[in-house]
């Protein structure tokens, strides 16, 4: 990892952990304890922490300004992060994600967060897809499957499509270890 490494936090919004609009995210305390834990390493470390939140049509899930819309507390948003709104699983589509990266001098990019078989594997590979160097945080990803074990199947099956798409898997621990040996 380069020092001009970042941090995608993938919808990671109320809505898809308290289950009052959808069903919640599997292992969703879990995947927060995950999550924060990588924000408070690249903050640490004073690397770039992007915030990705969906904004979807008003009256869906997701929809701006309606309950669990905004990103879950625990994230803890500072001054220095940026937020990118986006309407399509794949971030980088139609948003201003591109810009914010070129603005931050990124080559590198980590991402984590929520719908592993959607937001944050459209969101991987089109990374990957713009020769940045992407790295999933293998073990800080979730998604909504009815059963631990089929949620574990396809964040599985999306950890190695990722990686036959030339992403790097590592866990947080691994992570945080890897980015303070810089």
């Amino acid at each position: 990892m380069q020092s001009t490494t970042g941090l995608l936090v993938i919808d990671m919004q109320v809505c898809a952990f308290d289950g009052l609009i959808t069903p919640p995210i599997d292992e969703g305390g879990k995947l927060l304890d995950k999550v924060a834990g990588l924000i408070k390493v690249f903050r640490r470390l004073k690397l770039p922490i992007i915030f990705i939140q969906t904004c979807a049509l008003p009256g869906q899930p997701y929809a701006k300004d309606t309950h669990g819309w905004e990103i879950h507390p625990r994230m803890k948003i500072g001054d220095e992060d940026k937020i990118v709104y986006k309407a399509q699983s794949n971030a980088f589509e139609n948003t201003k994600l591109q810009q914010v990266l070129s603005n931050l001098h990124i080559t590198g990019l980590v991402t984590c967060g929520i719908w592993s078989e959607y937001c944050v594997a459209n969101t991987t590979i089109a990374a990957l897809e713009q020769d940045y160097q992407t790295c999933v945080a293998s073990d800080a990803h979730s998604t909504v499957a009815g059963s631990n074990s089929k949620a574990v199947r396809k964040i599985e099956e999306q950890n190695a499509l990722l990686k036959s798409k030339n992403a790097q898997l590592l866990t947080v621990s691994q992570l945080a270890e890897s980015l303070r040996n810089k």
